[in-house]
């Protein structure tokens, strides 16, 4: 009996010492996977913003000096001036993201900065644009320049002349 017993606890010691190993052998294994990947990859962006066109859209008593004026690509001069207290100048102005990635229109400089100079009855604002206005790459958008009087001041007798330069600050949309 006492031998049948010992042959017991050897082959259940055996039949554990393989499970161990073979556990062992699989958790090996299983930890010391290794991948590798080979290959290459190019990422190119493009980011290119640009005024396209500013045109005089609707004049009610009010002329363009000269000739609207893309500068550096981003930036608008535009000079007008009121003929009448109820003057407006409506100017067309056309951006493009000429670029490979998605822009997001971050400011609108020189709008304030305009207002804030004399004739201070003649004010310039923007329609059909605003902060965080989205252009996906090749797409082109037109929005506004009204230059009008700000009835709620008093009237210059003097200049009635607006020289408006403004600026528009993309860029890249987070996705």
């Amino acid at each position: 009996m006492i031998k049948k017993r010992k042959k017991t606890v050897r082959r259940i010691a055996l039949i554990v010492c393989v499970g161990v190993i073979c556990s062992i052998g699989i958790g090996y294994g299983i930890l010391s996977q290794r991948m590798d990947i080979h290959g290459t990859a190019n990422i190119s962006t493009k980011f290119n913003v640009v005024i396209t066109s500013i045109t005089e859209n609707n004049m009610k008593d009010a002329e363009t000096v000269g000739t609207p004026v893309i500068v550096d690509g981003i930036t608008g001069r535009i000079e007008t001036t009121l003929l009448s207290t109820r003057a407006k100048a409506i100017y067309d102005v056309t951006v493009k993201n000429n670029g490979n990635v998605v822009v997001l229109l971050s400011d609108i400089l020189g709008i304030a900065e305009t207002n804030a100079l004399e004739p201070l009855d003649i004010v310039a604002e923007v329609s059909n644009l605003s902060k965080g206005a989205v252009l996906q790459p090749h797409e082109e958008r037109t929005f506004q320049i009204v230059i009008k009087e700000d009835t709620s001041k008093h009237p210059t007798k003097l200049s009635r002349t607006k020289l408006l330069e403004f600026s528009l600050e993309f860029q890249q949309k987070n996705q």
